[in-house]
């Protein structure tokens, strides 16, 4: 049954991120290899440096690597500006939206403590850490990411249900 009455809605998921530029940085390892264009166009460049860059328990690598697109210059070149000269920290408090924060344990681009100080500064958020959980942990870990995911988008609809 899916609920009508908003109980699923005006929720936010935020999954493997950070507040911006006030974030503590990834593996420089895992960071570097990130600025290679090369992960994009060479597939054994990607498989080589998969786990650097991902971390956790990852499944089927080559599925991964054969999905990716490169981004086009502007828009890489931006996601980067965005990461050096932006921060949300100083707005995070006031937000009002229940918030899951869904970060892995082994992170190696984005680490988990960036998602204990979201956690810290948005009022009304719950942390769900994915143990061995990579960048990737949506693909490596679906069962448990789907649950946790329900789970939060189910807790008020169903006692909504039940009242009703």
């Amino acid at each position: 049954m899916v609920a009508r009455d908003g109980t699923r809605t005006n929720k936010l998921i935020l999954v493997a991120t950070s507040a911006g530029m006030l974030m503590v940085p990834g593996n420089p390892a895992a960071l570097v290899k990130m600025a290679d264009p090369r992960r994009y166009i060479d597939p054994d460049f990607m498989a080589k440096h998969f786990k650097t860059l991902y971390g956790g328990m990852v499944g089927n690598k080559s599925e991964h690597i054969d999905r990716l697109k490169p981004p086009s210059k502007t828009g890489y070149f931006y996601q980067l500006m965005a990461m050096m000269g932006w921060t949300s920290a100083p707005f995070l408090p006031f937000m009002k939206t229940e918030t899951l924060i869904m970060m892995g344990d082994d992170d190696q681009i984005v680490p988990l403590a960036n998602g204990k100080f979201l956690n810290f500064l948005i009022p009304n958020s719950e942390l769900f850490v994915v143990e061995n959980g990579g960048h990737l942990f949506l693909l490596s870990h679906v069962e448990q990411s789907i649950a946790a995911i329900r789970a939060f988008l189910d807790r008020n609809a169903n006692a909504a249900r039940k009242a009703a």
